[in-house]
């Protein structure tokens, strides 16, 4: 057996020759073309890449918990009221000191070279020495500190989540993008089947009026009813309100189809024909095929991964942190200090550990346990969801091309039908009432021939998309 990917054939984009070339004046657009539009235009796709910046950004927030911290702080106080106690007393002790340090040198006058700078400061006058302890009105000051993670627990199980999340990002959006791409492949081979009903029902009302004129013709020559009149008159109407009912449908379907697009204006659709040479795989392969292609389902597999580091970052709650902390300080305030030096600076190692919260990290990890194994049996529940999309798919297919079939053989019958009504009205041996039901027998043949063949490329849709296979539209190699 070939691959399946390559033995698989959707449709080749080629217009059947026995089918009416389009208006000239009207823009033709193919599928290949709605397909490109739809990745040029449509919002919703253009929307999606803003999952992928959040996610990314979601990811270098990880990455960010690793690299040191750099803050600065700056202060500046003004005091409204500045207090300046009363120093007479000390001034008093002081002044009784230096008359003792005096009497006392005198006694002794090689002590004098010790006690040479108080004399010296005392005698200069000026303010009292206590004046520098006290608050300066207008004070500045500024911090800045240098914070290097060592080991945080929490900080690895964050950037996995990251990366993993990033991942189920990707897949999840490019499923959402496979399913805009089917659903405008869907709308085209619809608007297709209306594009020829259009026809077929101009063709019946055609042949309606056709029959109309030649019934009044007979009756004026006395060799047809009044019934017969009213009866093709009645074929008339009918085919007429058809057509308004098929239009206007088409023209609903358009409107959509300009809406995921972004085309303007009218247009006319290039008639796609299934390939009838596709090779019959069978069902199981279809389903391993999903099991390994689809993107919803590998993206609720990562959802997986993704809820075990939410619950590693509970865990990590009951290990220590270590950091390395630098502060670097600068003021105008002597007074608050003992030094002359503004600058000052310290380096520390912190260890942190949560000995006891209460019991709110068990209750985490409960629900994070919880969520873990929601996670797991949405992947379960979705593989069996993938597992009967594909068997109805397979089954749709099987069953929308025995009625195509069918109804092939139908048409076949009802035209034969027809030819026969008409000789036989020829030759007087039916009447024209068998004509027309002869053409209303083709005509309702022909619009469920043209249901079935829409059913069937709907069904073939609905396989491929069902075993995630990309909307690649290719012709089988020889």
């Amino acid at each position: 057996m070939k691959p399946l990917l390559g033995s698989l054939l959707i449709c080749a984009f080629s217009a059947s020759p026995a089918r009416a070339q389009p208006t000239a004046s009207l823009e033709v657009i193919t599928l290949e073309q709605a397909l490109a539009r739809t990745r040029q235009n449509n919002a919703t796709w253009k929307s999606l890449d803003e999952y992928i910046v959040q996610a990314d950004d979601y990811r270098s927030i990880g990455v960010g918990l690793f690299l040191p911290k750099i803050m600065g702080e700056g202060k500046w106080t003004h005091l409204g009221e500045r207090n300046v106690p009363d120093l007479a007393a000390l001034d008093q002790m002081t002044g009784l000191l230096g008359a003792l340090t005096e009497g006392m040198l005198e006694a002794h006058p090689e002590q004098f070279a010790r006690f040479a700078p108080y004399l010296q400061s005392d005698s200069s006058g000026g303010e009292s020495p206590f004046e520098n302890f006290v608050p300066r009105q207008d004070k500045l000051s500024a911090t800045f500190s240098l914070f290097v993670p060592v080991f945080d627990a929490k900080s690895i199980a964050f950037v996995r989540g990251g990366y993993d999340q990033y991942d189920s990002a990707l897949q999840k959006i490019g499923y959402a993008r496979e399913q805009l791409l089917f659903g405008v492949a869907k709308l085209y081979f619809g608007l297709c089947t209306l594009q020829r009903m259009v026809k077929v029902t101009d063709m019946a009302m055609a042949s309606a009026q056709e029959h109309l004129r030649g019934t009044k013709e007979r009756a004026a020559a006395e060799s047809a009813t009044e019934l017969e009149v009213k009866r093709a008159e009645l074929e008339v109407r009918k085919n007429e309100a058809r057509r308004i009912q098929v239009v206007a449908e088409l023209e609903k379907a358009k409107a959509t189809f300009r809406y995921l697009t972004g085309f303007a204006g009218d247009f006319l659709v290039v008639d796609p024909e299934l390939a009838s040479d596709i090779e019959q795989a069978h069902e199981k392969d279809w389903l391993d095929l999903a099991q390994r292609q689809r993107k919803d389902l590998v993206a609720a597999k990562i959802d997986v991964l993704v809820s075990g580091h939410e619950e590693g970052k509970v865990w990590a709650q009951y290990l220590p942190t270590v950091n390395a902390v630098g502060v670097a300080m600068f003021d105008n305030d002597s007074a608050s200090r003992f030094d002359d030096d503004p600058f000052s600076w310290v380096v520390m190692a912190t260890l942190n550990i949560n000995i006891w919260d209460g019991g709110i990290r068990e209750r985490q990890l409960d629900i994070a346990e919880s969520q873990a194994r929601q996670a797991a049996l949405a992947v379960t529940d979705l593989q069996s969801k993938v597992n009967s999309s594909v068997s109805q798919a397979r089954r749709a297919l099987d069953d929308s091309t025995a009625a195509r079939t069918v109804t092939e053989k139908q048409v076949e019958v009802a035209r034969a039908a027809r030819d026969l009504a008409v000789a036989s009205e020829k030759e007087g041996m039916a009447t024209y009432l068998a004509v027309i039901d002869a053409n209303t027998m083709v005509e309702g043949a022909e619009a469920q021939l043209l249901a079935a063949e829409l059913s069937e490329a709907v069904a073939l849709l609905d396989l491929w998309a069902a075993s995630g296979n990309p909307l690649i539209w290719v012709t089988q190699s020889p």
